[in-house]
């Protein structure tokens, strides 16, 4: 996945929308105080769920919200939404009006808790909308439709497959559709969860180093990194069942040892 843009609104010294894009290699140059590393840091904020605080909020803005929008290409890399059948974001229409990826984070930084609303920007059918029923939902749709959803040999079709019909149904009449930003549940085990969920699975990387201080192997954001880096690489590469086992063998042995030392404790008095 590429980051090819960035929309970014009332964070700190950006009040307005302001697109900002991106090649295969960047420099950002520019005087102080121009907003190098506010976009730096509205990336992290965005990628690395650094949550800004009402701090962050343009001084000049009336507006507690806080926007940051992220666009990605590579809408044709393999997901797993449902039914565990590899779709992808750009086959699914879960693609701006470019079939790129569109992601939006608003925060409104005036609540006690701050956390981010989702919104992704997708293709909406202004009629009998398919791409985010369940599949209950999608058989109904299906049946008004007069869609078979029983292949020859009496096996349903998949979600993946229903949804290929209803699209090319929609295709067929030339039902009318536009794209905008749809908010995804923080919750739950609907599909938009589902597709978050996905989503945050291939999301690129990103580390902001602060340039003003020490970048040595002592430094604390260089620390985290690292110890982040190998704990994903200890969770995805390395079994520790038997770490584990272990470790739980000696704490029971620990643990049975105190228990006879208060047990002959207390026979004593």
């Amino acid at each position: 996945m590429k980051l090819k843009s960035t929309v970014i609104k009332n964070y700190r010294g950006i009040k307005e929308e302001t697109l900002v894009s991106f090649q295969d290699f960047n420099c950002i140059v520019g005087k102080n105080d121009v907003g190098k590393s506010t976009l730096l840091k509205a990336i992290d904020a965005f990628l690395n769920e650094n949550n800004p605080n009402i701090e962050d909020k343009n001084v000049y803005s009336d507006s507690n919200f806080i926007e940051i929008n992220l666009i990605f290409d590579s809408a044709s890399s393999p997901i797993i939404l449902d039914d565990t059948i590899p779709v992808s974001l750009f086959d699914e229409e879960l693609v701006d009006e470019n079939g790129l990826i569109s992601v939006k984070k608003v925060w409104d930084v005036s609540q006690k808790t701050i956390k981010p609303k989702i919104f992704l920007c997708r293709k909406i059918y202004d009629a009998d909308d398919f791409v985010m029923l369940s599949e209950k939902e999608l058989r109904t749709l299906c049946a008004k439709f007069h869609i078979e959803t029983a292949k020859a040999n009496g096996e349903e079709y998949n979600n993946k497959e229903k949804r290929e019909k209803l699209r090319a149904y929609h295709h067929e009449a030339g039902t009318s559709f536009h794209f905008d930003f749809e908010e995804m549940p923080a919750t739950g085990t609907t599909r938009p969860k589902k597709i978050i969920e996905a989503l945050k699975g291939i999301l690129p990387t990103f580390e902001y180093f602060r340039a003003d201080r020490s970048l040595s192997d002592s430094d604390t954001s260089v620390q985290k990194y690292f110890k982040d880096q190998a704990y994903k690489l200890l969770k995805s590469e390395i079994s520790t069942d038997e770490v584990e086992d272990s470790i739980r063998h000696h704490i029971e042995e620990a643990l049975g040892k105190i228990t006879q030392k208060n047990q002959s404790s207390s026979s004593r008095r």
